[in-house]
């Protein structure tokens, strides 16, 4: 039985609306529809959530809008990007506000990374999109962070400032002499804080620095409000209400003794972290001397991790992983979380029939440490039952493998949503599916798929232990597998500037093609030809090849030649 499965639309903003919530629990969100999703951020505006990242193994930015009732994304721009943070303004306009990277390459695909900042308005519609320069790349933190002061927008990035004006033109932009910025923060109308690990730095409204405060140990975090700014650190709280009257707590260590981050509001601040046992708790302290007031666990079994909090009124936005999915979650503050009663079984998976595979050689080198094969096979059939344990029906669920093989940031994982199940508490449907696989072998042996069933209704697995089951694969050659690679003369090796490639006499070098890559994946060199010379011989300038080690591939019709290059200056 092939159930439905929602591809994401060639649109540049898709909405959907996927989830019914149910009473008895506030917002629960598992980001399991696309793969590899990752939530950098979250930022709440009255009723609704915004979480801010990514999804797919190289990386689509994705923002989510989440209510009690409904989940609304809106796909970024095309390109290899991620959305850190999210800022919402009111004024002059409604806007949100995210700031991520951009992930781009040379002409011979040496990558650099740019950071970039894009506005949305109530309408969903970008408003803008500003790219920032920034001085050195090799100090890129991929982390960027936003604060708005003095009328005016601020992004980080590891060793820079940027000021913006709300209409998104760049005002300023200032480089420091910093290891790297760890956040910013808004203290008042005409005041702004950036921190590092080891200092805390004040700019006035003319984004002039004003004065710094040193951070005896390292810096976890920073948040602040018009009076009072709060640091958390591995061993203490600092309050400080100006650069030089700093206040200092240990109260919460032995509530939690490793802190992660910390969030407040104008009557009190919540730091989350963990106990000794490695479980994840909320800790509430008074803003005016750090004493604890209360605590919870987030969750007993502590297999959903904390990544950041965000109080909004009586209750607490909680975003964090499970089980290596992402997930949103709102609850009464400091109050033990309701969970759904969610709770799928994945069993009696059958593999229908074998799977040829036949062998792509442009990674084949035994002699290295990168890809041994890569193989792309016919469809691999599966069948399996899907029991519905829970107290409510289910609609949706995402059937999953692990990593089966990556390239540079491609990865392929057998993916597969499900949806519009309709399937009735206790009952058990057998589902039949195909799937295309790309994947990597390190040895000879049949390869095992660890296969998991994940999210179900987007909510948590009360009993994950029964969500999972390993699939060995069955695999033979097909009938025409390609040639074995032929050998490929480098001279000199290594080289600086003019490389001769030579290859067997006698082989067919009609419609040959040309191409170099590193040991990373990336190509660098493509040259597809007619003809290459008939004396088993080329020469090839090397000169814009950073130093390092690469793969030289020669393919023709009938066969491909290989060998390793050395580049060196």
């Amino acid at each position: 039985m092939r159930l439905p499965y929602v591809y994401a639309l060639p649109l540049l903003f898709l909405f959907f609306f996927q989830v019914s919530l149910h009473s008895q629990a506030p917002l629960e969100f598992v980001f399991s529809r696309y793969p590899y999703t990752t939530i950098h951020a979250s930022t709440t505006v009255g009723d609704r959530v915004y979480s801010v990242g990514s999804t797919g193994s190289c990386r689509r930015p994705r923002v989510y809008i989440h209510t009690d009732s409904t989940t609304e994304t809106i796909a970024g721009p095309h390109g290899y990007w991620f959305y850190s943070d999210a800022l919402f303004l009111s004024a002059p306009h409604e806007l949100l506000l995210t700031g991520g990277y951009f992930f781009q390459a040379d002409d011979y695909g040496t990558p650099f990374d740019s950071p970039w900042l894009v506005a949305y308005g109530s309408d969903r519609r970008e408003v803008f999109r500003q790219s920032l320069p920034q001085f050195d790349h090799s100090k890129v933190d991929q982390q960027i962070r936003l604060a708005w002061y003095a009328e005016q927008i601020v992004a980080k990035s590891a060793q820079d400032l940027f000021w913006l004006d709300a209409s998104g033109t760049l005002l300023e932009h200032r480089n420091f002499p910093v290891d790297y910025f760890l956040d910013l923060s808004s203290f008042n109308d005409s005041t702004l804080l950036a921190l590092t690990e080891q200092q805390l730095y004040w700019f006035d409204a003319d984004r002039q620095l004003l004065d710094s405060t040193t951070i005896d140990s390292p810096a976890l975090g920073l948040w602040a409000d018009a009076t009072q700014a709060h640091v958390l650190t591995s061993y203490q709280l600092l309050s400080i209400s100006d650069p030089n009257t700093v206040k200092q707590s240990v109260a919460f260590l032995e509530e939690v003794p490793i802190p992660l981050g910390l969030t407040g509001d104008a009557r009190f601040l919540v730091i989350w972290g963990q106990d000794g046992s490695g479980r994840y708790k909320l800790v509430q302290l008074d803003r005016t001397d750090g004493s604890v007031l209360q605590s919870i666990f987030f969750d007993d079994d502590g297999d959903k991790a904390i990544d950041h909090c965000r109080l909004s009124g009586d209750q607490i936005v909680v975003q964090g992983t499970y089980h290596e999915q992402y997930f949103v979650k709102k609850m009464d503050l400091l109050v033990p979380p309701n969970f759904y009663e969610e709770d799928i079984q994945l069993a009696s998976v059958r593999l229908l029939g074998g799977l040829e595979l036949t062998i792509d050689t442009i990674f084949t080198d035994p002699d290295t440490t990168i890809l041994d094969y890569q193989y792309a096979g016919r469809p691999l059939h599966l069948e399996f039952q899907i029991t519905n344990n829970g107290s409510e029906e289910l609609d949706a669920f995402t059937l999953s493998s692990d990593r089966l093989w990556q390239v540079n940031c491609a990865g392929s994982r057998l993916f597969r949503y499900y949806d519009q199940l309709a399937l009735p508490p206790g009952a058990t449907r057998t589902i039949r599916d195909s799937f295309f696989l790309g994947f990597s072998r390190y040895s000879p042996e049949s390869p095992i798929i660890s296969l998991s069933a994940e999210g179900p209704n987007h909510h948590f697995d009360q009993s994950p232990e029964d969500n999972e089951s390993p699939v060995v694969l069955t695999v033979g050659l097909a009938t025409s597998p390609r040639p074995a690679l032929g050998a490929l003369r480098l001279f000199p090796n290594p080289a600086t500037d003019v490389l001769t490639l030579e290859w067997p006499a006698g082989a067919s070098t009609d419609q040959a093609r040309l191409e170099i890559f590193d040991i990373q994946g990336r190509r660098y060199l493509r040259e597809d030809r007619p003809r290459f010379s008939t004396d088993q011989h080329l020469q090839l300038s090397v000169a814009n090849l950073p130093p390092g080690l690469y793969q030289v591939l020669l393919r023709t019709e009938e066969r491909a030649y290989y060998q390793k290059l050395v580049i060196q200056r």
